[in-house]
């Protein structure tokens, strides 16, 4: 799922697929510590805070299960938020951090 040739969207897809027993919260945390600039952790501390912050329009909040596709969409939104903290003057931010904070 890591390294590849497909896009990671199709990669991810895959992986969710064929590996029994990792749900969206652990493979998206091995993710994030994997590369916390490039992928967030889903998990449902996280989409309860979207919808806090009323992003429930952007994100599929009210899914447990999310596709590549999907998932890749909540990274950007993380990353959007990350750049607001930035902005905020909160040190430097990845989206491990952004986890914490949602």
């Amino acid at each position: 799922m890591l390294y590849g040739q497909e896009p990671f969207e199709r990669r991810y897809d895959s992986f969710r697929m064929s590996i029994k027993g990792i749900g969206p919260a652990s493979l998206t945390e091995i993710l994030c510590y994997f590369n916390p600039k490039e992928y967030g952790i889903w998990n449902d501390k996280a989409r309860n805070a979207l919808k806090i912050l009323g992003l429930e329009k952007i994100a599929p909040v009210d899914k447990y299960q999310i596709t590549g596709s999907e998932y890749m969409q909540f990274n950007e939104l993380c990353k959007y938020l990350a750049s607001e903290l930035e902005r905020a003057k909160v040190l430097e931010i990845d989206l491990l951090i952004v986890d914490f904070y949602l």
